[in-house]
C-alpha cells in the first residue's frame, strides 16, 4: 500500500495470526513531489500477484528489516527506492491513471517529449521541437499533451524548470550559475518567471523554505 499524500489510516489484520508490517516514509524530492504525487491516487493497493517483480523485492525488504546486518539502513533505503520504481511502473502499465504526468510517461509519443524536458531543462525547447521529437504535428501534440496532463506544454516546461531551479537554490547555486542550467538567458529572466509563479523572488523563497525546514 502506498499513500501518495499524508492520510490518517488504520490497518486491521483479517488473519488471527496477524501480519508482518514494514512502514516507511518516502521523500520524493522537490523535482518529483509535485508532478508525481499529483498524478497518483490517494491510496495505491497493489497485490503482490499483480507484479512478479514486486514479490522478491518485498521479500528482500522484510529480510533486511528484521535482521541486523551491517549496512542495513543503506540496503533498506535502496530497496525502498526500487519498490517505488516498481509501483510507478505498475501505475504506468495499468489503467489506474489515465491523466497526469504518469499517463504521459506511459504514452509512447508523449514520453519522448516529457523525458527530454526532464533530462534537459536547459535546452531552448519549443512546441515545434517537442512535437517533432514525439513524431506528431504541432497542433495534435499540443492538444494530446494538454488532454493527458492537464497542462499546456510550455506551462509544464516552465513548472519543471522552476522545480529544478528550487533544487539548485537549496544546493547553494547562484542565480547567475543556475539560470542557463534551467533554460533562461539571465538571472533577471529567471527571477521574473520565479516571481510570476511563486509570488516571491528566489532569495525570499529560499529563506521561507529554510525557515519551514527548521521549524
Amino acid at each position: 500500500m502506498f499513500f501518495a499524500r499524508a492520510s490518517s489510516h488504520r490497518l486491521s489484520p483479517v488473519d488471527a495470526e496477524g501480519v508482518d508490517l514494514v512502514c516507511a516514509s518516502v521523500d520524493l524530492g522537490d523535482e518529483a513531489r509535485g508532478t508525481l504525487t499529483a498524478a497518483m491516487p490517494d491510496l495505491l493497493v497493489l497485490p503482490l500477484r499483480e507484479s512478479p517483480a514486486l514479490s522478491p523485492a518485498s521479500d528482500l525488504l522484510f529480510q533486511e528489516t528484521f535482521a541486523q546486518h551491517c549496512g542495513r539502513q543503506a540496503a533498506l533505503d535502496l530497496l525502498m527506492e526500487y519498490l517505488l520504481i516498481l509501483l510507478l511502473r505498475h501505475l504506468m502499465d495499468s489503467t489506474a491513471v489515465s491523466t497526469g504526468i504518469l499517463a504521459a510517461l506511459a504514452d509512447a509519443r508523449l514520453s519522448k517529449a516529457v523525458t527530454g524536458m526532464h533530462q534537459h531543462p536547459e535546452r531552448a525547447w519549443s512546441l515545434e521541437s517537442l512535437a517533432e521529437g514525439a513524431g506528431m504535428s504541432r497542433a495534435r501534440f499540443a492538444n494530446h499533451f494538454r488532454d493527458t496532463t492537464g497542462h499546456t506544454v510550455l506551462d509544464y516546461l516552465t513548472s519543471w524548470r522552476l522545480t529544478v531551479a528550487k533544487t539548485y537554490l537549496k544546493r547553494g547555486k547562484t542565480l547567475k550559475a543556475m539560470a542557463p542550467l534551467v533554460g533562461y538567458t539571465s538571472p533577471a529572466a529567471l527571477t521574473r518567471i520565479f516571481v510570476q509563479r511563486t509570488g516571491k523572488t528566489p532569495a525570499h523563497w529560499l529563506r521561507d523554505d529554510l525557515a519551514k525546514t527548521d521549524a
